[in-house]
């Protein structure tokens, strides 16, 4: 498991407040202003390419309205526009030496007449860089006080198999209910996780994947009796129980077809055997009555349906013959839960509260498991804290998922009606190409071929000096890292494609190599960072003077500018984003779990290039060392950013490789 992560305090978004600050100019200056797609986003939009010129941009149509006093519909509106936007240039940039970014330039662009804001790069060098690698010694966590707790709920791992492997699917589900864990930390909330491993010969597989038990995970809870006696009474009370006297109708004619179809069986086979057949005919129908009567008992033993400690629960079932229901429907009507697209499924109506073998229908002792959960954490929550319950659920089970959730919250009101369910559903996980047998890939398996393709790659690149203990933790660490990223770098509703083909190494596609990518650029900077200090101790370059007294002037480059306005600038903000606004009464909720994966392939292919390109550590004269010093503390900057996000997903990041 991944050490916690240490980065910046992300409650600084930086181009969020840039933003607000422009607004506010606006609005002391009583500039007349919209903001772009009728009220949404702002009059700014951000550029990430060709920055030379500047970094945001302002719309000649907002732009107009912006400068436009009177308003846009007056005829005097077009006097002395060119005069106005001149002196707003300047008011810019005398008031932005308050703002979080200063502004050194505007000016209206000759391609499409918008006015572009170029920011002070040397005090936005210095202001970011100290900002990210000033706040290490923080965790990458809201500085605010709790938001709130949420508590994931993720109880599918194992459902549908009997035997102990762990399929990809269940695997995707762990990995998504651990970073989305990860992200609502990041956001100021507590986090609880409920994962119920269906198998406990998984666990043998689970340590292999890197997914350890957490220490926020919540002990799963048994039921007893006393829990469904709860239930069960609940059920008999609710006003949305319902009777459905048509199946005993049909059950009562079956048992009486089948008596006389035995009666006339035995007449025609032998006569002579009338009493003794005539005796056996009221012993078959008893039979067949007792066993209806039986599939209508109200059996609350889940494991072994005819214990004597549940022979009150059977006598109960026995006096009620008729089968009941749930009515869901009626319920989401009366409390005006939204259905279809963003809400509840449209085909949800009645729940049956019994199986047809007279046990408890599964979904309602979720509900009894579910109630313990909540009132446990309840215990050791104040008035004021608000939990928010998230099911982490894939499509096959969205529908089962749904009537755990309106269940729980009919049976158990008086808990449910505080707080807040959403449902994060998963797409399923299927091999692209390459597999000939039928029998479907587990999750181990999956991981030995990784791993095999990845120490055939090494020993390409390294020759026999790959084996030990080291190479092999190494290639293990790097497996992980790319599984999770291949299963964690697409959108979550969305299929996971995988090739599981067994290729030669120099085959391997690139969409496998995102994990393995990204920590190897992460080990090439702290192989930097290593052969810095090792030069310093032996006397060759001095040591890093002050963050504050570097010139970051020096740093020129585009790439270097681009690396910490596209990466270090809006980091913050990006983990705000993928959790975005959780909608009450809407059932679903959107979590982007695949920004923060794409966001670290992004930031390595610029590094790279970047590393590639420029001679980092210089020779030793004194006219370069200042220029060496900005870079190594922005390449820092960097690597924080990237442990940052690494960490998110619980990789631990190479040191080496």
């Amino acid at each position: 498991m991944a050490a916690p992560c240490m980065g910046p305090n992300i409650d600084t978004d930086g181009f969020k407040r840039f933003q607000c600050n422009f607004e506010t100019f606006l609005i002391e200056r009583n500039f007349h202003r919209r903001k772009q797609g009728g009220g949404k986003g702002y009059i700014l939009s951000k550029l990430t390419k060709s920055l030379k010129d500047g970094e945001f941009r302002i719309p000649p149509v907002l732009l107009k309205e912006a400068l436009t006093t009177p308003p846009p519909d007056s005829p005097n509106s077009e006097i002395n526009f060119s005069d106005r936007v001149q002196n707003f240039c300047e008011d810019v940039i005398k008031a932005s030496k308050s703002w979080i970014y200063r502004v050194q330039e505007c000016k209206i662009s000759k391609v499409d007449s918008s006015l572009l804001l170029k920011l002070n790069r040397s005090s936005t060098f210095h202001s970011v860089i100290c900002d990210v690698i000033g706040s290490k010694d923080r965790s990458n966590e809201s500085s605010q006080q709790s938001k709130g707790i949420w508590f994931i709920n993720n109880d599918s791992v194992g459902i549908n198999t009997e035997n102990v492997d762990l399929t990809l699917a269940d695997l995707r589900s762990l990995y998504l209910s651990d970073h989305i864990g990860c992200l609502l930390k990041a956001n100021g909330f507590e986090v609880v996780r409920r994962v119920n491993i269906g198998n406990e010969g998984m666990n043998l597989s689970l340590k292999t994947l890197d997914v350890d038990n957490p220490t926020d995970c919540h002990k799963d809870i048994s039921i007893t009796d006393t829990d469904l006696d709860i239930l069960v009474k609940g059920v008999q009370n609710s006003q949305y129980t319902v009777e459905d006297s048509s199946r005993t109708l049909q059950q009562k004619t079956c048992v009486e077809d089948s008596s006389r179809t035995l009666q006339q069986k035995s007449c025609v086979e032998d006569s002579s055997r009338t009493l003794e057949q005539k005796s056996c005919v009221e012993d078959s129908s008893k039979t067949l009555q007792q066993k209806a009567c039986h599939e209508n008992s109200p059996n609350l033993n889940l494991h072994n349906p005819h214990s004597e400690k549940d022979s009150s629960h059977d006598a109960t079932r026995t006096e009620s013959k008729v089968p009941l229901f749930l009515n869901l429907r009626n319920f989401i009507s009366d409390y005006g839960l939204p259905m279809g697209r963003h809400g509840y499924d449209k085909n949800i109506s009645k729940l049956q509260v019994w199986n047809e073998d007279g046990k408890l229908c599964k979904i309602l002792t979720k509900c009894a498991v579910l109630q313990k959960h909540v009132l446990s954490l309840q215990e050791k929550m104040d008035s004021k804290t608000r939990l928010h319950i998230l099911h982490v659920v894939s499509y096959e089970r969205r529908f089962t998922q749904q009537q755990v959730d309106i269940a729980w919250q009919m049976l158990y009101n008086d808990t449910a009606k505080h707080y807040h369910q959403v449902h994060c559903l998963y797409g399923s996980v299927i091999a692209r190409k390459g597999q000939s047998s039928t029998q479907p890939l587990t999750a181990i398996d999956f991981y030995h071929l990784r791993q095999s393709q990845m120490k055939q790659a090494w020993v390409m690149k390294y020759g026999s000096d790959v084996q030990g203990d080291g190479w092999d933790s190494t290639i293990a660490a790097m497996t992980t890292a790319i599984i999770k990223f291949e299963l964690l770098s697409i959108t979550a509703r969305n299929v996971v494609k995988l090739d599981t083909s067994d290729c030669d190494s120099s085959e391997v596609r690139s969409d496998h190599k995102g994990g393995s990518f990204v920590i190897y650029n992460f080990a090439r900077l702290s192989t930097l960072f290593a052969n810095y200090h090792n030069a310093v101790k032996q006397g060759v370059y001095p040591s890093l003077p002050d963050i504050s007294s570097v010139d970051y002037s020096l740093l020129r480059e585009e790439e270097e500018w681009e690396l910490l306005f596209n990466y270090l600038v809006p980091y913050p903000g990006l983990v705000k984003d993928c959790i975005g606004d959780v909608t009450p009464g809407n059932p679903h909720v959107t979590i982007a779990t695949h920004k923060i994966c794409q966001f670290l392939i992004n930031v390595s292919r610029d590094l790279s290039s970047y590393y590639g390109r420029v001679h980092v550590l210089t020779e030793p004269r004194s006219h370069l060392l200042p220029t060496m010093f900005a870079r190594l503390y922005l390449l820092t900057a960097v690597q924080q950013i990237m442990k940052n996000g690494l960490a998110l997903l619980n990789i631990t990041p190479l040191e080496q490789v």
